[in-house]
């Protein structure tokens, strides 16, 4: 099914996954797996939290982080943030399988369009970013208010499931799908920054290595 701000995450350097996102008229639960060597989909077990898009998250080993995200309301604001932490655990010996714990809620405020990657080396999942009021495509929130960019940056241990806040981004930044963790620092490329302005180079913070 297509989607637009979904989550992906890639498995053992085999396989795409996409988590919930929006779809024509309203989010989807599905979980949609990419297999490129033998180009053909595959269904996963359905995300049970709120349907949403604009959420954020990345896999490390087995583990599917996803958290947050815009949900549809069904009043006039339309659009809130989903206040969410979900844990997946991939199957090794079937990867549609998806054991989904949810979780206490992460530091902070709820997210939208933050940027998430693993971080093998430390084995955590950062998330960068993003901002706590969702918005279309101009960074004007739904409410009427304009949406202003986070520089928090956090750990995420899905062994231990615990939190922890690292040295923030250079610049705050929002609306963002991915994080490129290189050397010792983790990147932003583009997106928007204070004022809804378009960022045109990339925004680091240091990880310590991933």
């Amino acid at each position: 099914m297509p989607v637009d701000d979904a989550v992906s995450g890639v498995y053992r350097d085999s396989l795409v996954y996409l988590v919930s996102g929006w779809h024509d008229t309203d989010n989807i639960k599905l979980v949609q797996i990419y297999d490129p060597a033998r180009n053909r989909w595959l269904a996963g077990t359905p995300f049970p939290g709120a349907a949403v898009f604009g959420h954020t998250g990345a896999v490390l080993g087995e583990s599917f982080l996803v958290i947050d995200g815009a949900k549809q309301t069904g009043t006039t604001l339309r659009y809130a943030l989903a206040a969410q932490t979900w844990l997946g655990q991939i199957d090794p010996s079937d990867p549609t399988k998806i054991g989904w714990r949810d979780l206490p809620r992460h530091p902070g405020p709820a997210l939208y369009r933050a940027a998430a990657a693993p971080c093998p080396a430390q084995k955590v999942i950062l998330v960068a970013g993003g901002t706590d009021n969702p918005y279309n495509y101009n960074g004007i929130g739904y409410d009427g208010r304009p949406s202003e960019p986070r520089s928090a940056v956090l750990a995420f241990d899905p062994v231990s499931t615990a939190w922890r806040t690292l040295p923030p981004l250079a610049e705050p930044t929002m609306d963002h799908r991915g994080l490129v963790p290189i050397g010792d620092q983790a990147w932003t490329v583009g997106g928007m920054g204070i004022g809804q302005r378009v960022v045109a180079q990339a925004v680091g913070a240091p990880t310590g290595g991933c």
